[in-house]
């Protein structure tokens, strides 16, 4: 995949935005490859996966997991990114603490990239152990492999409108949405669709956004599948990204920011826009397994619902348009679970509210779940009659 390269360079506290786009592609590149390389490992198992505490995974989940992949993605895009844009220290947030322990051997360890490639295999490695070598050392490289900035042709190298002021730019990363599915290896179907993917590897995605820390406002987001389904016969599954950009805007309901709001979809050479992949949807709803049986009979009177996982692939059929509305009255998503794919919406036109109706807001202190739940949909009329019938 074609990108421009920085050489390790820093780049200015008011930024173009088709630049920052371009980088967030980049580490989601770099997150995907890591994601991949460890799965494909056939010493992945249970000494790479700890389970989360009660505290950590919320009172509505029955069980939830972090994996080796999980930490070390944070670590590396957390790490990229402060280096490309030295302003955004302390404000590139992740679901994940940086320890880790392995059960295998009961050391734990936090887990951070090295100052070289060779510290950063050997910190895996004490980890890890030896059955792992061939994997550490391929992360370790991908790891400390200098960072791109994939090419954004479709937006215009002029447009001062998508200009991103550094200082009030936070982030929220999760590396991987769905750590349950990519545990447990379900297999990549051969073809694309909401019905073909539910359940298996496709649902995993890396979600990454970007927001306005005066407004709150998600303006910037990518979401990736490590493991979408492959048309290549030699390969079972491949990467897909799918991005959105649009002006921060004055309020977090300001879609309409004029013409400048753009998405698209990571091709092998470049970030295309508009809807190359995106097709129309006959379903009307998405929802968890453990929503409300009140809820979704409601919903069913709006036209078709179906029980999918993964809050981030959700908000992604949604995005896709494999689906016109996600709706959960739970509060089991988190802002690193919403915040990229909730820009990819707005880009689009779209809105992620609250059950109440009120838009939903990003803060750096607060990492809390959306308590009253969300709606989000590509048509407001839709998310009007989905909010007068909860």
């Amino acid at each position: 995949m074609s990108a421009v390269g920085v050489a390790g360079a820093t780049l200015d506290a008011q930024q173009n935005g088709k630049v920052f786009l371009g980088a967030l592609l980049g580490v989601a590149q770099k997150a995907c490859e890591i994601a991949r390389c460890l799965r494909s490992n056939a010493a992945f198992g249970s000494n790479l996966v700890n389970q989360k505490a009660d505290r950590e995974k919320g009172e509505t989940v029955e069980q939830d997991f972090v994996s080796i992949a999980d930490i070390f993605i944070q670590c590396v895009v957390k790490h990229d990114l402060e280096m490309l844009f030295p302003d955004l220290r302390g404000r590139v947030l992740g679901e994940e603490t940086e320890d880790f322990q392995s059960s295998s051997s009961s050391t734990t360890l936090t887990i951070c990239i090295q100052p070289t490639e060779e510290e950063t295999v050997d910190q895996l490695r004490s980890l890890l152990g030896d059955h792992m070598d061939a994997s550490v050392k391929e992360i370790a490289a991908v790891a400390h492999r200098k960072p791109d900035i994939v090419p954004v042709s479709c937006i215009p190298a002029d447009t001062k409108a998508l200009n991103i002021n550094l200082s009030q730019t936070a982030l929220w990363i999760d590396p991987i949405d769905g750590t349950s599915s990519y545990i447990k290896g379900n297999s990549t179907p051969r073809t694309e669709g909401i019905a073909e993917e539910n359940g298996t590897l496709s649902t995993v995605t890396f979600l990454l956004g970007a927001f306005d820390t005066c407004t709150g406002t998600p303006f910037c987001g990518v979401v990736a599948q490590p493991f979408a389904p492959s048309v290549e016969q030699e390969s079972p599954h491949c990467a897909r990204y799918f991005w959105g950009i649009s002006a921060v805007g004055d309020l977090p309901s300001d879609h309409d920011v004029s013409s400048h709001k753009y998405w698209g979809e990571l091709s092998n050479t470049d970030a295309i826009g508009a809807d190359a992949s995106f097709r129309d949807s006959t379903l009307t709803v998405v929802h968890s397994k453990s929503e409300k049986r009140e809820v979704v009979q409601a919903m069913q009177s709006l036209g078709g619902t179906m029980s999918v996982g993964g809050a981030g692939y959700k908000l992604l059929v949604v995005a896709r348009k494999l689906a016109e509305s996600f709706v959960l009255t739970l509060p089991t998503t988190y802002p690193w679970d919403t915040c990229g794919p909730h820009a990819i919406i707005r880009a689009m036109g779209g809105s992620v509210v609250d059950t109440t109706g009120n838009h939903i807001v990003y803060s750096v202190q607060n990492s809390e779940a959306h308590e009253k739940g969300i709606v989000a949909s590509l048509s407001v009329e839709l998310s009007k009659s989905i909010l007068s019938l909860l």
